[in-house]
């Protein structure tokens, strides 16, 4: 849920909650690794981060429409970015690792396996290298009819492939 406050008209503040993450994933300070510089790098000038954020929230941001690019065309993309903050949060891991997987080094400060945010109670989770990240989709299934058709096509699949 957001919760927006405005009292003038030149700024807005705006308060995010996260659902519980998995607990395979790592938050720091109710947030995904690299979060704040995520926020930093896709809102710049515009977005203050207000520490700590508001009760019930994992984050709170101070909005400034003054700082608002004068184009048109550049302003409505930045507001379309502001309503992509949910995206722009729970993929600041995926950021991370694929920023340094352009300049061929793995992220000092990140695990081997690192778990992202997919769904309420499910994760997909990355492998990063410094030439190639792996991507990792689990599959859990909810009865034996499932897992029987699972297995069937994944044995049918690599049955055709080799």
């Amino acid at each position: 849920p957001l919760q927006v406050a405005t009292r003038y008209p030149q700024f807005m503040q705006l308060s995010m909650s996260l659902p519980t993450p998995p607990p395979e994933t790592v938050f720091f300070g109710g947030l995904p690794f690299g979060a704040i510089e995520a926020v930093k790098a896709t809102y710049g000038v515009i977005v203050q981060i207000l520490d700590p954020p508001k009760d019930g929230y994992n984050l709170t941001m101070k909005l400034n429409f003054a700082k608002l690019p004068l184009d048109e065309d550049e302003q409505y993309d930045l507001l379309i970015k502001v309503a992509s903050l949910r995206e722009v949060i729970l993929g600041a891991p995926l950021r991370v690792v694929l920023k340094h997987l352009a300049s061929r080094t793995v992220a000092p400060d990140i695990d081997q396996l690192v778990a992202l945010v997919h769904r309420p109670k499910e994760s997909f989770f990355l492998v990063p290298e410094d030439d190639k990240v792996t991507v990792v989709f689990p599959m859990r299934f909810k009865d034996s009819v499932d897992t029987v058709l699972a297995t069937s096509f994944l044995q049918l699949n690599n049955y055709q492939f080799h």
